[in-house]
């Protein structure tokens, strides 16, 4: 797949580890990157890419963790500062 190790971390490890849950349809969850009540963010497991039909945004494992971190920090600062 990728030169990079890093990119080939299935994608239902890195969904775990940023907290999302499974939703009831296969390969489908909740969306790390926002407040939902229905899952919206579909894995590919075949190529390890990711797509929210939410959000209208997708992309590789480290560009979900990439997202995910700006959601998290910008809440923080929002939540500081405000």
């Amino acid at each position: 797949m990728y030169d990079n190790p890093v990119y080939n971390v299935p994608l239902h490890r890195v969904l775990e580890s940023l907290g999302s849950k499974k939703g009831s349809v296969r390969d489908m969850y909740f969306s790390p990157l926002r407040s939902e009540s229905n899952a919206s963010l579909h894995v590919d497991p075949v190529n390890n890419r990711w797509y929210d039909h939410g959000a209208g945004v997708g992309g590789t494992n480290v560009q979900l963790v990439m997202r995910s971190e700006e959601r998290r920090v910008g809440k923080e600062c929002r939540s500081r500062w405000s």
